[in-house]
């Protein structure tokens, strides 16, 4: 007892270190294993026994095999970044459909737009239900679309128009001044010239978080469909707020509706579907099911406000229904009843 007399030792917060690992499981199966990043990951192991247990839990419940392959080479006697080649040739026969359809991207980008490759792009991409996908757009940006989306894309010489006609999309905009990068959803739009956002077509209600950089939103009526889906309203859009990395806000109908400050681990959390996961921190259940419902076409009817209510932490791949109902189960002693193949009710267990 002597020799801790002089020592404080801070315990780490469970619930802080669960998320910051949910997020390191994310980017290891996102591929991102080069030196630097397993370096920072060995680091982070280091910090604390509770820093190795929540990793090796959560990367048990991800549910990939390959997830926990990797995780055999993680040997406290040896530095991670030593073991990046056996990590690498572990996966590279994994990552070649992946690197042949990055390359058809490419080409595909190149044929349609000739010689003024990087200008001109006209397109419409389209997600169905528990499907997220990500496409290099012809000028560099990266569009990544979750579940149930559709983003009509228009790219000139002179500007870069895209209209979330539905969902969510995360937009990584290549910086080019000379053409500002326009999302247009409900009558919102959202203008960048380099940065990292995301815009989400709730009803009638636009959400954005920033992520990276700063993006003015603007009121205006979005894009006409049909024909040339980059011809706007011909109104002049109306400057309601400079939003930076670290803002979220909601532009509703008549402008905006809220703006707060938002965490680096709650952009996280609130983004990690683009990693296949979803991630909640006190969500009431409500809330959580109306998430998890947008990757099935499967109806979740919760039928006593009392367990709407309950708050709810935790990852969950995105699709696995059953999964969840299962958890909750468990957890909160709630009995999940299957009406029909595509109807569940929620009710408190007796």
């Amino acid at each position: 007892m002597a020799d801790n007399d002089n020592k404080v030792v801070d315990l780490p917060d469970r619930q802080i270190v669960r998320e910051e690992a949910s997020l390191w499981v994310a980017r290891l199966d996102s591929r991102e294993n080069n030196p630097d990043v397993l370096n920072e990951l060995q680091n982070w192991l280091n910090k604390s026994p509770t820093h190795r247990e929540e990793f090796r839990r959560l990367s048990a419940l991800w549910g990939e095999m390959d997830i926990l392959d990797d995780l055999n080479y993680l040997d406290d006697s040896h530095n991670i970044a030593e073991q990046t080649t056996r990590y690498s040739n572990s996966r590279w026969l994994k990552r070649i459909g992946g690197i042949a359809a990055l390359l058809l991207i490419a080409i595909a980008s190149y044929l349609s737009t000739g010689p003024n490759k990087g200008l001109e792009q006209h397109a419409t991409f389209h997600t169905n239900f528990g499907e997220v996908q990500t496409i290099a757009l012809s000028d560099g940006s990266t569009l990544t679309l979750n579940t149930d989306t559709t983003v009509e894309v228009a790219m000139s010489g002179s500007e870069r128009r895209l209209n979330l006609l539905k969902g969510e999309a995360h937009f990584a905009v290549a910086k080019d001044a000379s053409r500002p990068f326009s999302v247009y959803a409900g009558h919102g739009l959202v203008r960048a010239v380099g940065t990292a956002f995301s815009v989400y077509l709730k009803k009638r209600d636009v959400e954005v978080i920033v992520s990276e950089g700063r993006v003015e939103l603007m009121a205006n009526p979005p894009p006409v469909s049909g024909g040339d889906s980059a011809q706007a309203d011909a109104s002049n859009p109306t400057l309601l707020k400079v939003i930076a990395a670290g803002d979220q806000a909601v532009m509703a109908d008549d402008g905006l509706k809220r703006l707060e400050p938002i965490s680096e681990i709650a952009i996280n959390r609130k983004l990690s579907w683009r990693s296949g996961m979803l991630a909640f921190a006190g969500d009431p259940l409500s809330d959580v099911l109306e998430q998890v419902s947008r990757y099935t076409d499967v109806r979740v009817e919760i039928t006593d406000a009392k367990i709407a209510a309950l708050p709810v932490g935790g990852y969950f791949k995105v699709g696995e229904l059953d999964g969840l109902l299962e958890a909750l189960e468990t957890t909160f002693g709630i009995r999940a009843e299957w009406v029909d193949e595509k109807h569940v009710r929620i009710t408190q267990s007796s």
